[in-house]
């Protein structure tokens, strides 16, 4: 899995991903920086990658996230490390097929919601 990486998500999050063996892009890396969320949205779709973010403007209005697949974290002043467990479910889901792409997924502490069947 490829992942395009919001500015909003914490360096041991990206670690995490980058050391479970997925290719990330971290836009805080780039000189892409305060990309608006609809050119992340068209960079994800271009090189065929999930964004990553804290951003809930990820998951409305959903017809500007056709075709492409977001993952929305819902921890509000949850430490990353405790994140991790979370997204981690919400990974072997999609590896597994459990889960299919593409979509848009909001997690949080209770609740794994698709909120688009892109």
């Amino acid at each position: 899995m490829k992942f395009l990486v919001d500015e909003n998500v914490p360096q041991s999050l990206i670690q995490f991903l980058t050391y479970s063996g997925y290719d990330c892009l971290d836009i805080k890396s780039t000189q892409r920086r305060g990309l608006s969320d609809e050119g992340v949205i068209q960079w994800a779709r271009t090189e065929d990658r999930i964004i990553l973010t804290y951003d809930k403007d990820f998951l409305f209005p959903q017809e500007k996230t056709t075709g492409i697949s977001c993952i929305v974290l819902r921890f509000p002043g949850l430490p990353p490390k405790e994140v991790i467990p979370y997204l981690s479910s919400v990974l072997e889901k999609i590896v597994s097929g459990d889960i299919q792409l593409p979509a848009v997924l909001s997690i949080d502490k209770d609740t794994l919601e698709r909120v688009s069947f892109s």
